[in-house]
């Protein structure tokens, strides 16, 4: 029988479809269940079932639920949340879905999601509320649409959605470093393809080497700039749009009550993290605005600018230090429109565009979901309607006035749309005073935070941002004077009240325990670990202060034992890792020593103190050119330890290279010109080398600048030795 040429080609491109498809499928598939079966991966979902000591069963946070979003080890642990999985008929189960605003950062424990569940369940006695947040850094509404789908079977009665400023920097985004710019078919293709156990078993833990030092914050995004004007925004806002439409939908599918937020930024304390680059002439213009800026010359910087205008109307910082002086001249309605040009213009796209409100709202509008207009609240509580650092620290992050004005913003958009009453819920909230009372933040609370944004600012890239210097001064300024107001009995009355409103809150033992430790009461500190373990016996943190307390009490064994469970439950725990180096080192076992502080680094790469340590192990062995190497690592990592840095300079001095040692020591004194040590070992180090009159000069600037009184035994044995 012979074929037809059409029916021939039907049956070629039929064979061909079985090879390039059909077969494929079939061998990924049988691949798949072969993994599944024989060597399944680590469950990347964000909740895993447990079971407590009295055989209650629970959800608990997942701490590598993002990982399979980012390359190696670099996705961020989400909150140590957890709730039954019988959910009663008196719970109220609220889930936060968002970013590191969402997740609070250094004020977590004080978030807007938590202030919701203090007063909730103050208001509401007769209810158990439960409010858990799942926000992660770094995480979009790529990785968000993914936890929106497994949360919808954990019944709850309210989602709360406060995203958006990670569209471009996160996985998937345009400006991103984790796969950006795929376009909409490769990226789901990517996260189908990462849930895959396969997939999973074959990802290698070993960063690009463009990432070979580690989580580095915002900064390693900073080179990834989108100017005004680039389709990639368009791709962006397109993605968001899609993103959140299949959000709403899949919880508007499940009768799921939600509130969409729009999302503040602050303009007015935030400077531009990048600008357009201008010719050379008009980059002198943009110097004298600054100069002008600085010498609080408005009128003069208003005119300035109008007189350059043409050549600086595309330019982030011009537009930002023409703003101010339109605020400082009383122009407020003008200011307002250069700062949301500034934003706009910034082509390090780390902020929410207001574009992006707008399309919450209008999706929020027809999925019939709640929109609370955040950004709106803010601008009416901010000083000049234009949102500053009083409302968000940095670009994005909340104070903790901003937290509870995004907690009262939320239940005020409850309230005007009927819903306080459909969830059963009291009508009234709190204010802020008695909100941050219920969770037991005081001065102490305060001081944690302040010292923490500091640091933050002082690193890359917020202490390249023009506004940095003026900002820090202003937020040491406020440290020192509440640092006056501090008392540790203070901090643990407040504590301690905050636990006995809420006695099973496992946050607020741990916190108290916090403070116990600082007060130096290591024994009643390990008691409200204890307590915080028993809601909560999955808390790494808890887990691994506890391990510490025990390590100081010598205690190895025990100290181990919580460690390797701190690992158990999250394997990319660094500081487990590195904590386990610690007992393995206080026992001699050098070598397991070594492996440990090398596995914390290959969990966090730039682990300043496991590097020192690891240079302290090779300086005791002699292997002084290992031990300058991972001296300096240190240091490059962390620009303050001065230890590592004086490290490097003595193994220099110790392979007899007087060059690089005064070199070395000559960095210390230069970096750290407070300290004693860079001069004194510049001293040390031409003393070695039989150079006394120039150790003699070292000794005596030491002694005079610093009353040293190792260098005044040194300047005594050199007169001794004449």
């Amino acid at each position: 029988m012979k074929f037809a040429p059409s029916s021939r080609f039907a049956q070629r491109l039929l064979l061909l479809c079985m090879l390039v498809i059909v077969f494929p499928v079939i061998l990924l598939t049988g691949a798949e269940i072969f993994t599944r079966l024989l060597a399944p991966a680590a469950p990347s979902r964000l909740f895993l079932k447990e079971q407590l000591a009295d055989g209650t069963k629970v959800f608990r946070a997942n701490y590598l639920a993002a990982k399979r979003f980012f390359p190696g080890n670099l996705a961020r642990k989400p909150l140590p949340e957890i709730f039954k999985e019988q959910k009663s008929a008196k719970t109220l189960r609220i889930f936060i879905l968002g970013e590191s605003a969402a997740r609070g950062e250094f004020l977590a424990d004080f978030s807007f999601a938590r202030i919701l569940q203090a007063v909730l369940q103050y208001k509401n006695p007769d209810r158990l509320v439960e409010v858990i947040n799942t926000g992660i850094p770094a995480i979009n509404s790529w990785v968000i649409g993914e936890f929106a789908d497994e949360i919808v079977s954990y019944q709850p009665d309210l989602v709360i959605i406060y995203a958006g400023h990670n569209e471009f920097i996160g996985p998937f985004g345009p400006a991103s470093i984790f796969r950006g710019n795929a376009g909409r078919a490769a990226a789901r293709i990517g996260i189908m393809a990462s849930s895959m156990h396969l997939i999973q078993l074959l990802k290698s833990d070993r960063l690009p080497e463009s990432m070979n030092h580690g989580w580095k914050g915002l900064d390693m995004f900073s080179k990834n700039c989108i100017k005004s004007g680039d389709p990639r925004i368009d791709v962006c806002q397109n993605n968001w749009q899609q993103n959140l439409d299949g959000i709403l939908h899949t919880l508007s599918k499940s009768s799921i009550k939600t509130i969409v937020c729009s999302v503040p930024v602050n303009e007015r304390d935030c400077s531009p993290f990048n600008s357009i680059e201008l010719a050379q002439k008009s980059e002198i213009s943009v110097t004298r605005l600054k100069e002008l800026f600085k010498e609080m010359k408005w009128k003069e910087l208003r005119e300035f600018y109008l007189s350059r205008q043409a050549e600086l109307s595309e330019h982030a910082l011009a537009n930002w230090l023409y703003a101010h002086a339109l605020l400082n001249l009383g122009d407020e309605e003008d200011s307002r429109k250069f700062f949301k040009k500034a934003l706009q213009q910034d082509t390090f796209r780390v902020r929410a565009l207001p574009s992006f409100n707008q399309i919450s709202k209008e999706l929020a509008e027809k999925h019939k979901a709640v929109f609370a207009d955040i950004a709106n609240a803010f601008s009416i509580a901010a000083e000049d309607g234009i949102i500053g650092e009083e409302l968000i620290y940095d670009h994005v992050h909340l104070t903790a006035t901003g937290h509870y004005l995004v907690a009262n913003s939320i239940f005020s958009a409850l309230v005007k749309n009927g819903l306080i009453e459909s969830l059963g819920l009291a009508p009234e909230f709190a204010d802020q005073k008695t909100s941050l009372n219920l969770l037991g933040f005081g001065y102490f609370d305060q001081i944690h935070n302040l010292k923490n944004i500091i640091a933050a600012l002082s690193a890359p890239p917020f202490n390249r941002q023009f506004s940095n210097h003026f900002q820090l001064k202003r937020l040491n300024n406020k440290l020192q004077t509440i640092a006056e107001k501090t008392e540790a009995a203070q901090a643990i009355q407040s504590t301690t009240e905050a636990l006995e409103t809420f006695p099973e809150d496992f946050r607020i033992a741990a916190r108290l325990a916090q403070v116990y430790l600082q007060t130096g009461q290591a024994d009643v500190a390990k008691t409200y670990l204890d307590r915080s373990l028993k809601y909560n016996p999955f808390n790494i943190d808890a887990i691994n202060n506890l391990g510490t307390l025990f390590y100081a009490a010598e205690n190895i064994a025990e100290a181990e034992r919580l460690f390797k469970y701190a690992l158990k439950l999250a394997p990319n725990f660094a500081d487990a890792q590195f904590n386990l180096g610690l007992c393995s080192t206080k026992e001699r076992k050098i070598a397991q020593a070594v492996a440990r502080y090398k596995e914390a680094l290959e969990i966090e790469p730039g682990f300043a103190a496991a590097m020192r340590n690891l240079a302290n192990i090779h300086f005791e062995r002699k292997d002084f050119a290992d031990a300058e190497k991972y001296y300096r690592q240190a240091f490059s990592s962390n620009p303050g330890d001065l230890n590592a840095v004086i490290g490097a300079g003595n193994a220099c001095l110790a392979a007899n290279n007087f060059e690089n040692a005064r070199r070395t020591f000559e960095i210390a004194a230069s970096k750290f010109p407070d300290r004693p040590e860079g001069f004194f070992s510049l001293g040390l180090a031409h003393e070695n080398f039989s150079q006394p009159a120039q150790a003699a000069r070292f000794y005596l600037e030491t002694l005079e600048r610093f009353n040293h009184k190792p260098a005044a035994d040194r300047i005594f044995n050199l007169i001794a030795a004449g």
